[in-house]
């Protein structure tokens, strides 16, 4: 009875939120969509029953033997070039809701309309590397977001850095080519620690803010729900009485005050200063929906920054009419000059023109007339309407003159102490003195630790828990009932994939747990914070190198360690090459927290855990104080204090 329940509430909370996540995009979809898990039969493209999928047809004498045939249809591989830029991606399905109406500076529909609810299809990329690259290298982060809008195909095609390498567009295959593995030996993959990288970041003194961003953590995002995206380039925003905003995002400037700054507002190298041009919260974007299947969607979904609806037009910037050529271009050389028609690419509002014919046509237009003005008056127009990634990637950089260019002048315009930081770490001549000033101003508005959340939350965090044979059964269940009801994730990392049993259980009468991973298999760079529990099991992690260094690399990576009991002097000892590791010492203490590592004493009991905890600073239980340090995703004064570089990872 109780199975019975359980599945019907599995199928009732399913079909609520299959619902939740249906929008006219979805919709849409389903007419291209097959379920592979029906009763159907396989059949070839053609539609032809397939009957046999093992033996490749051939023609044979009397012994079984003879040629294979090609005539065989079904052994067929079909693939297409990958992006050139952004080919590692994936991809979602979401909503976005206007939450004012910014009828002041435009009448683009999906920006005055709060009532509407507008399909879109996000995808997140790294850029440098090629598909099969890892998600986790240091490189800028590809946003592009798809509007599905009553109006048209509005393309929102974003980083999560706010800047570019470049001014003029002209530029951008010199660009790639420099960002790209080295032709001689394409290496290395997906990194910029080589000479041509930096070689041209030296030779082009406008990248100077786009490499400064790229070497913050901004280039290694926890995640994608932790990235800002940016549109970077500027877009005039027009209003129903024909003024005009030039718009970056949800920042906007009078067409009129365009020159009241001391720089240029339309170069994609430079931002807007968000104490001078206070941005503006317009809506929210959820994503609620993943891909049905990888190809066709994620793959084949594209973007193109010319895709605008009415309300919105083009600035002068440079960058941007380049790429309104060539994002075009790519598209055409990928898919074909019809892949406006995919089903992931097409419009949900009619589409009519007079464009026909070309490459895998899918749209059928009826009647005799395919031009404009015509005699029936068909189809006629609309009315106008920093130093430790420095130091990483130069090291990796053989030719001399490469990094002495970067650390002894480049970076010394900067900061001249970061640049004799850089200087002595790479091996280049250290300045005494910077060949130019820098002018010093600051803002807060381009800090990371300037604006945590408003309310914390751990929501979706991966929080990982490492135990073994003989754990405190109480910390564990405390810790995952906790988790749970907190929305975040829980990963149990054991020193077996076999079950492990708690102090005191017996593996005659229970099952144990099943990790979800032996240490082996993972590292802690996949997690937002590690928990330990006490109990005996702690004798066998503090044998084991690899847990230690674990311990040390969550620390080095400034992630939040928690540990009950035991596995406080654990940390301590992982810890120990760092000066006055400050954890808990008595069984019967206050709980402890020492630069993102929080400690308790002694045996668990259930009472010390709450299934709801409130995440605020200044908590004094155990598990308020490690879940407010997970909300906060680094802790950052350990790297301001030095500590980090002093542990061994």
């Amino acid at each position: 009875m109780t199975t019975v329940i359980a599945e019907g509430l599995e199928k009732a909370h399913e079909a609520v939120m299959t619902a939740a996540s249906k929008n006219k995009k979805t919709v849409d979809l389903e007419r291209d969509l097959v379920d592979v898990t029906t009763n159907q039969r396989q059949t070839t493209d053609h539609g032809v029953p397939i009957s046999n999928t093992d033996n490749w047809l051939r023609s044979v004498d009397d012994r079984c033997t003879g040629p294979s045939l090609l005539e065989d249809q079904i052994a067929r591989e079909k693939r297409i070039p990958e992006c050139v830029v952004h080919a590692r991606g994936t991809g979602a399905f979401g909503n976005f809701k206007l939450l004012e109406n910014c009828e002041d500076v435009t009448y683009a529909k999906v920006l005055t309309n709060t009532s509407r609810n507008t399909p879109v299809f996000v995808r997140f990329s790294t850029v440098q590397g090629s598909k099969g690259s890892a998600d986790t290298v240091r490189d800028v982060r590809g946003f592009a977001t798809k509007f599905y809008t009553d109006e048209g195909n509005w393309d929102l095609v974003r980083n999560n850095i706010p800047v570019f390498f470049i001014q003029d567009a002209i530029k951008f295959p010199d660009f790639v080519h420099a960002v790209k593995p080295e032709p001689h030996n394409e290496v290395p993959q997906a990194q910029t620690a080589h000479n041509n990288f930096w070689d041209f970041c030296y030779l082009h003194p406008e990248a100077t803010h786009m490499f400064m961003w790229a070497m913050s953590d901004r280039a290694i995002p926890q995640s994608y729900r932790m990235m800002q995206g940016f549109g970077v380039n500027t877009f005039l925003l027009i209003n129903k009485e024909g003024k005009r905003y030039l718009d970056l995002l949800i920042q906007t400037i009078p067409e009129e005050k365009q020159d009241d700054f001391e720089f240029n507002i339309l170069d994609a190298t430079k931002i807007w200063p968000e104490d001078l041009v206070p941005p503006r919260t317009i809506g929210v974007l959820e994503l609620n929906r993943n891909v049905d299947e990888f190809f066709p969607q994620t793959e084949q979904v594209a973007f193109y920054t010319s895709h605008i609806i009415p309300g919105i037009n083009f600035s002068d910037d440079p960058l941007l009419q380049g790429r309104n050529f060539s994002y075009f271009d790519t598209q055409i050389s990928r898919l074909g000059i019809n892949w406006e028609e995919l089903p992931i690419n097409r419009p949900v509002c009619p589409v009519l023109n007079h464009n026909r014919d070309g490459a895998m046509k899918h749209r059928i237009t009826k009647g005799s007339i395919n031009y404009w003005p015509n005699r029936f008056e068909a189809a006629k127009p609309d009315e106008p309407a920093p130093q430790g990634a420095f130091g990483f990637e130069l090291d990796h950089c053989d030719d001399h003159i490469v990094y002495e260019r970067m650390a002894g002048k480049c970076l010394a315009e900067i900061n001249l102490t970061l640049a004799q930081q850089v200087a002595e770490v790479v091996g280049a001549l250290i300045l005494q003195k910077a060949l130019m000033a820098n002018h010093g101003r600051k803002t807060i508005y381009l800090s990371q630790t300037e604006f945590p959340p408003k309310t914390p939350t751990i929501a979706s965090r991966r929080i990982a828990i490492m135990i073994g044979d003989r754990y405190d059964p109480v910390a564990y269940k405390g810790i995952q009932t906790a988790v749970k009801v907190a929305g975040a994730l829980l990963f149990v990392i054991g020193t077996k994939r076999s079950p492990i049993y708690a102090d005191g259980e017996s593996k005659e009468t229970l099952q144990g747990i099943i990790a979800d991973h032996q240490y082996d298999g993972q590292r802690s760079t996949m997690f937002d914070a590690t928990f330990i529990p006490g109990g005996p099991h702690v004798e066998t992690l503090r044998k084991n190198g690899q847990i230690r260094y674990w311990i040390a690399e969550t620390f080095g990576h400034l992630k939040p360690l928690a540990g009950m009991g035991e596995a406080a002097e654990l940390m301590k000892e992982a810890l120990g090459s760092v000066l006055d590791v400050q954890v808990v010492t008595n069984s019967n203490a206050q709980p402890v927290e020492w630069y993102g590592v929080v400690t308790a004493g002694g045996v668990q009991k259930p009472e010390s855990f709450k299934e709801s905890v409130e995440i605020a600073k200044g908590a004094k239980d155990f598990v308020g104080m490690f879940f407010y340090q997970i909300a906060q995703h680094r802790n950052y004064q350990r790297e301001l204090d030095g500590l980090s570089s002093t542990v061994a990872w």
